[in-house]
């Protein structure tokens, strides 16, 4: 075998090889989980948001607009005027409270209160896009069920943050008519979508993150959801980095094993920022292992403590030019084309298994099936957009097996200031 088919043997034996995948068994597994999810058990966490996907766009209001999600949160005042065009002010950018030290439940609420205070008395409405796994509630309130590790407030857990935040502006002196809506940027996202449309007709809106992490939601109809009961159609977050049904090897397993949450996300861990560096770093140490690398390569291989996916990138766009983490000197022409088949074929499988995601919640809507009225798929995330050819991959394999073995029609499109604009629409239309 030449170096090629060496290094494609090496994949499939690893799991890692996309051409080995059957992806109408696993959009319907996909689906599947879906529907076990809105019944009850399941990999997937299928959280009714009480949401509507409206496009009304009431005008003249002002909302004050929170976002918090890793290290950082933002505020702005946002409204829309006559004609429906979204108005952005007092946009203010802070750490994260909890991440210069560890805070109790009050000073959490203290010190968010503190960073809007100038912003409250503009308007009564505030809508909060919170971006840490939450329960939530049929008022739209969520319940916080953890931070991630950067965020030190464990008081804050199982706490309403709606209530609380309402709670601290009220100590304050400052009157917050009716409750704050609690949302997380998936949602946003397809409802920024909404707005950027336009006059544009859609038969139906999903939402898509991939960047650090991943996660899809899409709109569901009230009948299908099981768990609760409801009879109103609403936005459901799919949670879908926690589906556990996709095919993982033996590079899969390990390095889920040296995370943090071994045996949690493990979809994520196949797709997303965070790990697609980690996972390449792993493959091409085990590659060196079993000599698909000389030993000038190896060694260099060998001396790498981390990549980033970041450094992938830059690897991918510019393999003959000296990388800050890859030593190209380090490597002869079969180890630079050994390094990005590997890398390559990686990315790949991220993006087969992303447009089967796609594809699943897709078919769940129903919607799709007319070429001037495909599904809009408001898609956010840096990995996404700027990770060498994964968008690009994305949607070739959902023209080859959604719209060509499916008959199903997308659209993908970056909603400008979704996760501010899509916020604001949630508590305008949860305020009406």
């Amino acid at each position: 075998m030449n170096y090629r088919q060496k290094t494609c043997a090496f994949l499939e034996k690893n799991g890692l090889f996309p051409g080995n995948l059957d992806f109408t068994g696993l959009t319907e597994s996909f689906i599947r989980e879906m529907e076990n999810g809105l019944s009850g058990k399941s990999s997937l966490k299928m959280i009714p948001t009480y949401i509507q996907a409206s496009t009304l766009r009431p005008a003249g209001k002002n909302i004050i607009v929170l976002d918090a999600g890793g290290t950082n949160f933002r505020a702005a005042l946002l409204s829309f005027d006559h004609e429906g065009k979204a108005d952005i002010s007092h946009f203010g950018k802070y750490p994260m409270p909890g991440t210069r030290g560890i805070l109790t439940k009050n000073e959490f609420f203290r010190e968010m209160a503190e960073l809007i205070e100038k912003t409250v008395p503009l308007t009564e409405s505030v809508a909060f896009c919170f971006s840490y796994p939450s329960e939530i509630l049929p008022n739209r309130d969520g319940r916080l069920i953890h931070f991630c590790k950067e965020v030190k407030a464990p008081e804050v857990e199982n706490t309403l943050i709606g209530e609380s935040l309402k709670a601290a502006l009220q100590e304050r002196g400052y009157k917050i008519s009716g409750n704050i809506i609690i949302l997380n940027d998936t949602v946003a996202t397809l409802l920024g979508g909404i707005y950027s449309g336009g006059s544009r007709r859609f038969s139906s809106y999903i939402g898509l993150i991939l960047g650090t992490g991943t996660n899809t939601c899409y709109i569901e109809k009230g009948a299908a959801i099981k768990k609760i009961r409801s009879f109103s159609d609403m936005i459901i977050n799919i949670e879908s980095g926690a589906y556990d049904q996709a095919p993982r090897g033996a590079l899969d397993l390990a390095l889920d094993e040296r995370t943090e949450t071994p045996g949690q996300h493990v979809f994520e861990k196949m797709i997303s920022g965070a790990y697609l560096g980690p996972l390449v770093l792993l493959a091409v140490k085990q590659a060196a292992e079993e000599g698909l690398f000389t030993s000038g390569a190896a060694a260099g291989i060998n001396r790498i403590s981390s990549l980033e996916t970041a450094d992938l990138d830059c690897f991918l766009n510019y393999p003959f030019e000296q990388n800050r983490k890859l030593a190209s000197e380090d490597f002869t022409d079969h180890d630079r084309s050994t390094f990005y088949i590997i890398a390559g074929q990686i990315i790949e499988r991220a993006a087969f298994l992303t447009a089967a995601n796609i594809s699943a919640a897709v078919l769940k809507t129903g919607a799709g099936t007319d070429p001037d009225l495909p599904v809009c798929i408001a898609a956010e995330g840096t990995t996404f957009f700027s990770l060498k050819n994964l968008r690009f991959l994305t949607e070739y394999y959902c023209r080859k097996y959604l719209t060509g073995h499916y008959q199903r029609f997308i659209e993908i499109i970056r909603p400008e200031n979704s996760t501010l604009i899509g916020t604001a629409l949630a508590g305008l239309e949860g305020s009406r």
